[in-house]
């Protein structure tokens, strides 16, 4: 939410954020997207390659209106599809919360590329 260009409290008063997403997150009444997923890659980026699958869960009550597309969302229980996340190969952004025990390589590509950027700036 802080990487939104605003966030928008429950009286509808809103506040600049970072600005690196262009959109507002919006504060809701009730659980959004609830439950498992597994993320499929749209594109290559920083924690894996396009097609691979991320597990993760998503439990919160704010939403956006900029949630991304770089993900396809399914829901294990019900199948349900959606977009999300904003990912590149230096971000990965969005509500899913990354199960990383269910795929320890995501983890590992995360510190490669952190090794990876500390090099390219060191050189």
């Amino acid at each position: 939410m802080y990487l939104h260009s605003t966030l928008e409290d429950d009286k509808g008063a809103e506040y600049a954020m970072a600005g690196i997403i262009p959109g507002k997150a919006f504060k809701t009444n009730r659980l959004q997207r609830f439950g498992y997923i597994n993320m499929q890659a749209e594109r290559d980026g920083l924690l894996c390659q396009a097609d691979e699958i991320i597990s993760a869960h998503e439990f919160h009550r704010w939403d956006s209106t900029a949630c991304g597309e770089d993900f396809t969302a399914v829901k294990t229980s019900s199948g349900k599809e959606w977009k999300c996340g904003h990912f590149s190969k230096n971000i990965y952004a969005g509500f899913p919360h990354i199960y990383f025990y269910s795929a320890p390589e995501t983890a590992a590509n995360f510190v490669k590329r952190c090794v990876e950027y500390i090099n390219e700036k060191t050189e």
